[in-house]
């Protein structure tokens, strides 16, 4: 049976990884809510901070060594918990729309780069297959549903790096196209 320190070890890293994802996903390394300061540092230290008035008060922190301090009520942790399962679906949703645009701009079904094979079937379902240990680490669905993800947190955040450049790819062909129509 897992322990009680276990349990707020993997929430603690769920947290923080959600974080960090929401963050990449932003393209920011600062957001602020009505309640909330997310921050990652350029040393690579994550932080949520309470806002009171001027004040930001580290409730939640991960130093360069990957230790994690958390200060959060038993009820913030839970909303935290919360919030980055969700940025997890959204990292998920992300990454495969990611993919998808990536072939179109490939013109192709398939596609191989130095570490990952990137497939989409006929239906439209796409895959990620990593290349050193042949498993498919990622599998999406043509309907948007995530039916395998299998992704380190490194991983994910490489990933939506990766969507950020895919989308601005996208964006930028879409512009040239337009100006051409002028």
């Amino acid at each position: 049976m897992e322990s009680e320190n276990d349990y707020e070890q993997a929430e603690n890293k769920l947290i923080a990884d959600g974080i960090d994802n929401f963050l990449t996903m932003q393209e920011s390394e600062r957001y602020e809510t009505a309640n909330y300061v997310l921050e990652k540092s350029d040393n690579g230290e994550i932080s949520i901070s309470a806002r009171d008035g001027d004040n930001e008060n580290k409730l939640f922190t991960v130093d360069e060594g990957s230790t994690i301090t958390n200060q959060l009520s038993a009820e913030q942790t839970e909303d935290f918990v919360t919030f980055a399962e969700k940025v997890n679906e959204a990292a998920n949703k992300k990454i495969l729309e990611a993919v998808d645009n990536f072939l179109d701009l490939q013109e192709s079904d398939y596609h191989g780069t130095t570490n990952y094979f990137f497939e989409r079937t006929s239906d439209g379902d796409i895959s990620i297959t990593s290349k050193s240990s042949g498993e498919e680490v990622f599998q999406g669905s043509a309907d948007g549903n995530i039916v395998e993800e299998n992704l380190s947190p490194e991983e994910t955040k490489k990933f939506l790096e990766f969507a950020n450049t895919v989308e601005q790819a996208v964006e930028q062909k879409e512009y040239t196209a337009s100006q051409k129509e002028r």
